[in-house]
C-alpha cells in the first residue's frame, strides 16, 4: 500500500490539546511542507484528494 502524497494533519494550539484550531495539507514528498490551511477538516480533505488525484495523473 502506498502512502497518499498529499496528508491533512490537524495543528493543536490549546494548551490541553483538546480543541484543534485548523486542518493543513502537507506535501510529504517535500519534507511535509504546508500547501494549505483550513478551519474546517472537510476542506483540508477535499484539497488533499484533489491534489492527490493529480499528481497519479501526473505520473
Amino acid at each position: 500500500m502506498t502512502t497518499a502524497r498529499y496528508q491533512v494533519r490537524s495543528v493543536l494550539t490549546d494548551p490541553d490539546g483538546k480543541l484543534t484550531d485548523y486542518w493543513q495539507v502537507v506535501d510529504t514528498h517535500l519534507d511535509d511542507d504546508v500547501v494549505a490551511s483550513y478551519h474546517d477538516c472537510e476542506s483540508a480533505d477535499n484539497q488533499a484528494q484533489r491534489l492527490n488525484e493529480q499528481d497519479v495523473d501526473q505520473k
